[in-house]
């Protein structure tokens, strides 16, 4: 799934990241799905999620390791 968000330089734009499993693949995890969320250029992530971590080499070593 994707997300599209559009506004005037300065606004404040909310995104919900999303995903679904259309099946019948089983999606395994542990502590919720890994999703990349990029950050158009740009434009500035203002507001972010406890569980969101920067997408790093180390950054995804250690969600494996979770």
């Amino acid at each position: 799934m994707g997300a599209k968000a559009s506004g005037k330089k300065g606004d404040v734009v909310r995104v919900v990241p999303a995903l679904r499993n259309l099946g019948p693949a089983l999606m395994e995890y542990q502590h919720g799905p890994l999703v990349r969320v990029t950050i158009p250029p740009g434009t500035t992530a203002v507001r972010v999620g406890h569980e969101c971590q920067p997408y790093t080499r180390t950054a995804v070593a250690t969600a494996r390791q979770s």
